[in-house]
């Protein structure tokens, strides 16, 4: 019973109540910023779906700025945690057009793999926050390298500068964007892991990725 509790997707009608509330708020708010995607490697033109990787902190930025300023055709999907918070999440990605999976490396891990897999297969791109859902912050977890190693679909990682923000006190240094800011996202080159790559290899690309999304851009 207890693990049974622990695996279940949590969150009723009050979350996503909040959630919904707190989206069209934001949602709001966005029509005052300017977000602009740099995108030097035409990656939003690939063919096929990507996994886009970006830091928990920055899930409010990224989230205002793809919505606005992405030419990408095709539908995005977030993972998002199965716990109350991650359902307060998933209501506020709706007000985007995005839809959510719930789970994460440390409840359902295997099904939200596989919810992931079968997601690409159907079009749709992936957001990642690969330091959530409880860090530690900007520390690159494994499940979006073991993901692109499973189905071949290349990693985007993403760089975000926001010009004036509000900086939480939790864990990840959550970031509000204030009204009239700017936003900016820079896109990496896509990351392909191969399918046979070793442990070493695969560590080596983990470090990679976690210094690509740290790097900050200041002149645009």
């Amino acid at each position: 019973m207890e693990i049974n509790n622990r695996l279940r997707i949590k969150g009723g009608k009050k979350e996503k109540c909040f959630g919904f509330i707190i989206g069209w708020i934001i949602k709001v708010i966005s029509l005052t910023i300017r977000c602009r995607i740099h995108d030097d490697h035409q990656v939003c033109r690939l063919p096929q779906p990507f996994i886009l990787c970006f830091w928990h902190g920055d899930l409010l930025t990224t989230t205002i700025a793809w919505d606005k300023a992405t030419q990408r055709p095709n539908p995005m999907s977030c993972l998002t945690s199965s716990s109350r918070d991650g359902a307060i999440i998933a209501a506020f990605m709706e007000c985007f057009q995005v839809s959510s999976i719930r789970g994460s490396s440390s409840r359902r891990g295997l099904t939200a793999l596989l919810q992931l897999k079968n997601t690409l297969l159907q079009g749709h791109d992936i957001a990642i926050t690969p330091d959530g859902p409880r860090g530690p912050a900007h520390q690159f977890q494994g499940g979006a390298i073991k993901l692109a190693q499973l189905t071949g679909n290349p990693i985007v990682p993403c760089a975000i500068d926001a010009s004036s923000t509000w900086k939480l006190s939790t864990w990840d240094s959550f970031r509000v964007p204030r009204p009239f800011s700017s936003i900016h996202i820079h896109l990496h080159a896509p990351v392909y892991v191969p399918r046979r790559a070793d442990a070493l290899a695969l560590e080596e690309l983990r470090k990679s990725l976690q210094n690509m999304l740290s790097q900050s851009h200041i002149s645009h």
